[in-house]
């Protein structure tokens, strides 16, 4: 178990502060709203109803609903992320719905999380991106009265309406709108529990490069070969001589050779300069 959001983040650049206010959102699907004139912070997560709607609060003939169009909807998701097992470095982690691949063809969403460095939340926030691509089946909006309702994007709430066939279905209230006639617009999309999974994926480590080690001493020298020959001097002195062949070792790092040699009768071998 570990903190299920962690937002750990140095900003070093000259981006927006919009831009780094949706940053940290968006580590733990966070939200801005406003509401009474004061700007408010939400969290998409599990919760329980807190409104009902029906046909005796609901303004009559407002009431319209869809089903969400799958075709455009993401369903291969990417999250990068900096990895703090891997130094930091930006990493990525891919979770698909292949039966909606197959189905409606790849729709494909990258999503950078900068303020995230580990590989079990960035897993959990893509399988929760991907989630609501998957469990949404539903939309509707509505108007309600401004006087008997209390609503605010986030809320959890239940519908029954005659028009749809749904009796007390779970809906996420997305955005209220305010009209010109003292009524509230109010936007929903289904809401399923399962969205909210703290499952995440397994984590693979990193593949590094295999390197030798620098402090070991390199391979051996193979076939070396010693062979005879002779020089002319100007003056037609003969300038003995030995050929020295070798196979250059299969080695990353540079190789200097230290040579040795005595004469044959010698007893102690001369450092060749």
């Amino acid at each position: 178990s570990e903190t299920r959001f962690r937002c750990d983040v140095v900003f070093d650049d000259k981006d927006t502060v919009a831009d780094r206010v949706n940053d940290i959102l968006a580590s733990f699907g966070g939200y801005l709203y406003m509401l009474d004139g004061k700007l408010h912070i939400g969290v998409d997560s599990a919760a329980s109803s807190s409104h009902t709607f029906t046909v005796n609060n609901i303004i009559d003939g407002s009431f319209n609903y869809w089903l969400i169009d799958k075709s455009k909807q993401p369903n291969d998701v990417s999250v990068m992320y900096y990895d703090a097992a891997n130094d930091f470095k930006a990493s990525y982690v891919n979770v698909k719905d292949q039966t909606l691949v197959d189905t409606y063809g790849r729709n494909f969403e990258e999503i950078q999380l900068r303020c995230v460095n580990r590989y079990s939340q960035a897993s959990r926030m893509a399988k929760y991106y991907l989630n609501k691509s998957v469990y949404s089946q539903y939309g509707c909006s509505f108007k309600v009265s401004i006087n008997n309702c209390d609503v605010a994007p986030g809320d959890v709430c239940t519908i029954t309406h005659a028009v749809a066939g749904w009796t007390n279905e779970t809906f996420r209230i997305v955005s209220v709108q305010e009209d010109d006639n003292d009524e509230i617009v109010v936007t929903c999309e289904e809401y399923d529990a399962a969205l909210y999974s703290d499952d995440g994926l397994p984590y693979t480590p990193p593949e590094g490069g295999s390197l030798p080690n620098p402090n070991e001493l390199p391979p051996i020298v193979t076939g070396l070969t010693l062979t005879e020959s002779h020089a002319q001097g100007d003056d037609g002195t003969y300038i003995p001589q030995i050929k020295v062949d070798w196979t250059v070792p299969d080695y990353i790092f540079p190789l200097n050779y230290i040579v040795w040699y005595k004469l044959h009768a010698s007893a102690d071998y001369i450092y060749w300069e």
